[in-house]
C-alpha cells in the first residue's frame, strides 16, 4: 500500500502568513542589532536569554519570538 506524502516546498513556506519561528544566530544578531559574537555572550551569561536549541552537529536555532519578548522587557516593553 503506497501513503501520498504532500511535501511542502521553500515557496510556500516563504508565502506562508505566519513568519519563521526559528532562526539562526545571524537572524539573531539582526533582531538585537548587535554582532553573533553579542549574541553567543547574552546566550551564554544571561539566565533570562532564550536558551538556543542544537539541532544538529553544525546548527543552533533561537526561537526568534523568545528573542524579541526578550529584546522587548531588557527595553522596558518598547520597540
Amino acid at each position: 500500500m503506497k501513503v501520498k506524502v504532500k511535501v511542502s516546498t521553500a515557496k510556500e513556506f516563504k508565502s506562508a502568513e505566519e513568519p519563521p519561528r526559528y532562526g539562526r544566530v545571524g537572524k539573531v544578531a539582526k533582531l538585537m542589532d548587535c554582532g553573533t559574537s553579542t549574541v553567543w555572550h547574552y546566550a551564554k551569561n544571561d539566565p533570562e536569554f532564550p536558551c538556543p536549541l542544537k539541532v544538529g552537529q553544525r546548527l543552533t536555532l533561537f526561537d526568534l519570538q523568545k528573542v524579541v519578548d526578550f529584546i522587548n522587557r531588557k527595553n522596558g516593553g518598547s520597540k
